[in-house]
């Protein structure tokens, strides 16, 4: 606590402080190692309590919820008129969801841009005009690896992570004549509730789809997050408090569960060979092989069919995918 004494307090503004383990409690513990003054936003004060209690000095809690503009605005606003202004802001708040590109619920991939993108805007938005004015700053944004892997059924993740991306590139320029660094954070797999929390199809959905063959491989790859090599919240979270309190902040930050050989998976391995890998890993090569198996079956039985026998016309339109899927009981 002494390094409160030897100069003025930092101040950061983090957001998706919600959860116990996840990476916005660990960010918020992280800084107050730091000397800083923390203010973490979330959707439940009950949530955020251990976390106020565990430095009440130093963290103040005030809810937030990213989706709506005009509430980030009056908190941020508020922050500033207490403490005169964010020296660091971290842009955490993020959901998932799991589930077939063209068997989705497109109102779920909606909320889960609504709060991982246009949350982050929102934000970037309200705190980082105050930033301009002032003419200093560090805004964080944390994104993905999956803005850049594209691994199937997540679409709505990897999309929103995407889109978070582009925003933080395109805001770094805009306000780099403001003396405002902006970082864009891509973590592979990292110990948090996120996987486990994602919005899902259910089982029976699963099995009437197109990809209930495989669903069991599917849910075992989003176990990975859990994988022995995956980096505590706490870990990743001092990698990015260091970036953000370098003298030249990084553009981007990279950590988590096996990222180096997943960041030159995903920069140099060509395109052919990194769809090779996911197509076996995510067991789309074995849904693949039961498609092909169901194809061939079927065209065999109508081609032994009598000639002119108009059951043939009734009886094999059953679709490929769907044969394949069905098989799901026997997988």
């Amino acid at each position: 606590m002494s390094r409160l004494n030897e100069r003025p307090w930092k101040v950061a503004f983090v957001t998706g402080c919600d959860s116990t383990d996840g990476i916005g409690q660990a960010l918020c513990r992280e800084l107050v190692t730091r000397g800083v003054l923390v203010y973490a936003t979330g959707l439940s004060l009950e949530a955020m309590a251990s976390l106020r209690d565990s430095a009440p000095k130093q963290i103040r809690t005030m809810v937030m919820d990213v989706t709506r503009e005009h509430q980030v605005q009056e908190v941020i606003d508020k922050v500033i008129a207490e403490v005169g202004g964010i020296d660091i802001l971290i842009n955490n708040a993020g959901i998932g969801a799991l589930a077939p590109t063209i068997e989705a619920d497109l109102s779920i991939a909606r909320r889960v841009h609504e709060v991982n993108f246009w949350g982050t805007w929102a934000v970037c938005k309200a705190g980082g005009r105050h930033m301009a004015a002032r003419r200093r700053g560090v805004i964080v944004n944390i994104g993905s690896m999956a803005s850049r892997g594209h691994t199937p059924f997540t679409t709505a993740y990897n999309t929103s992570k995407a889109a978070v991306e582009s925003l933080t590139h395109s805001l770094r320029l805009e306000l780099m004549p403001y003396g405002i660094a902006v970082i864009y954070v891509a973590p592979t797999w990292c110990r948090t509730a996120i996987a486990a929390n994602s919005t899902m199809p259910s089982d029976a959905e699963w099995r009437a789809g197109l990809y209930g063959a495989i669903q069991e491989l599917v849910l075992r790859e989003t176990k990975a997050i859990n994988a022995p090599g995956a980096w505590p919240p706490s870990r990743i979270a001092a990698r990015i408090v260091d970036a953000a309190f370098h003298n030249r902040p990084p553009v981007e930050v990279y950590g988590g569960g096996q990222y180096l050989a997943l960041g030159f998976l995903a920069a140099w391995v060509p395109r052919w060979l990194r769809d090779w890998v996911i197509w076996h890993k995510s067991g789309l090569g074995h849904l693949a092989r039961l498609v092909s198996t169901a194809t061939t079956g079927r065209a065999t039985a109508t081609a032994s069919l009598p000639p002119g026998d108009d059951t043939c016309t009734i009886a094999a339109p059953a679709d490929a995918a769907g044969t394949a899927a069905a098989a799901a009981g026997n997988f």
